[in-house]
């Protein structure tokens, strides 16, 4: 319930766009990520898709992969531990992995200046790299250790959308409401 006030009450970045305009984007009912596809080197780690991404983080910190059947599988590379623990995923329709830190465990391995990123793991080849800083709105402290809060991928206009409650951004109107836009290419 908190996060989804969370998620509904801070302000939408766009981060990745394709290039279609909002004039030629076609609306149409249904889930937004459609396209997500599993990711291409999960084969090469001996997994068979569909996979499963797992951040329940009980045993390992950061990202693991598991395979979508019972006693299937699970992955978890050392290099996927180098955002702490995380919270926000959202998948492409090319396989790439988008996660984001959340300070749900300790501040340890997430301080709060860190929670402001946006990290892809790379579809063909697994690893991990940071991919975004959203620009702070203020200084991040302890007590309020919190930045992206929610990803979502949308496959129409091939868009990640970061949810900051920390976060600054273009101020863009839009059906009567105000949001912050982010574009990235990729």
């Amino acid at each position: 319930m908190l996060f989804g006030l969370l998620f509904f009450s801070v302000l939408a970045y766009l981060i990745v766009a394709k290039g279609k305009s909002e004039a030629s984007a076609v609306l149409q009912m249904g889930a937004a990520d459609y396209c997500k596809t599993g990711p291409a080197f999960a084969s090469q780690f001996g997994l068979q898709l569909p996979v499963a991404i797992d951040l329940r983080q009980q045993r390992d910190r950061g990202l693991s992969i598991m395979e979508g059947r019972q006693g299937g599988k699970t992955l978890h590379l050392p290099e996927w531990e180098q955002a702490g623990y995380l919270g926000p995923h959202a998948i492409d329709r090319k396989g790439n992995i988008y996660v984001a830190p959340a300070p749900n465990i300790n501040l340890e391995y997430n301080p709060p200046e860190e929670q402001n990123k946006v990290y892809i793991v790379g579809s063909q080849t697994g690893k991990m790299e940071k991919y975004l800083d959203l620009p702070w709105v203020s200084p991040p402290t302890a007590n309020n250790p919190f930045g992206v809060v929610g990803l979502t991928y949308d496959c129409e206009t091939e868009s990640l959308y970061a949810a900051s409650i920390a976060a600054r951004g273009l101020k863009k109107k839009s059906a009567g409401s105000t949001a912050s836009t982010w574009k990235r290419r990729p």
